[in-house]
């Protein structure tokens, strides 16, 4: 099949997000693959490319190439887990001297949980804990999140979307404000409250 039909096909597959953390598992750059899968540029989407998103999307080998409208997912997990440890590298980097761990498993109510981001201080308290969620306002997985908290003794708490920061054209370290899709909160005075943000200028070194 042709480059033509290639992105035509993957234009309506990929979904918001998707293209930063393809570029990321990929290791080639956002807008190379922008144009590259762009039906208005002369980038040539060839069948190895295709063969290698095909491969990290999770997608059935050939699927770029099939006549008809797919409308199939990223397998479960790929694409979350990437954007975890994304974010994990990014917290690692603006808490160089603190530990930050990946699917940290706590009990709640006798019901085993696992958060997605856990950030200790020296002492082995919690700072903070992160859940990764595209419905990010979901009242239900805020106060989830609050009761986490509430728990752990966790100073702060965010509930953020795997694409928060990032606009249109992505920069892995430069994140737009207008693009933040997170909700904080802090634990303060014995309550946990709302608040904009994290720790201070947490937004401009994560993206959340």
């Amino acid at each position: 099949m042709n480059s033509e039909h290639r992105k035509h096909k993957i234009k309506s597959m990929l979904k918001r997000g998707d293209l930063k953390l393809l570029a990321d598992k990929l290791d080639m750059s956002y807008s190379y693959l922008s144009q590259a899968f762009s039906p208005a540029s002369k980038f040539n989407f060839t069948e190895e490319l295709a063969r290698k998103v095909e491969q990290s999307m999770g997608w059935q080998v050939g699927i770029l190439d099939a006549l008809g409208t797919s409308t199939l997912k990223p397998k479960a997990g790929g694409l979350h887990l990437l954007a975890l440890r994304g974010r994990a590298a990014k917290l690692s980097s603006f808490f160089p001297k603190l530990r930050v761990e990946l699917n940290q498993s706590v009990k709640l109510a006798g019901i085993e949980k696992n958060i997605d981001i856990v950030v200790y201080n020296h002492d082995s308290s919690i700072l903070l804990v992160a859940e990764q969620s595209q419905d990010y306002e979901n009242s239900q997985n805020l106060e989830q999140l609050i009761l986490i908290m509430a728990i752990l003794g966790a100073q702060y708490g965010v509930v953020f979307s795997a694409d928060s920061g990032f606009g249109e054209m992505a920069d892995d370290n430069v994140f737009d404000v207008e693009e933040k899709r997170s909700k904080w909160f802090q634990f303060k005075n014995g309550k946990v409250t709302e608040t904009a943000y994290g720790p201070k200028r947490i937004f401009e070194g994560v993206g959340v």
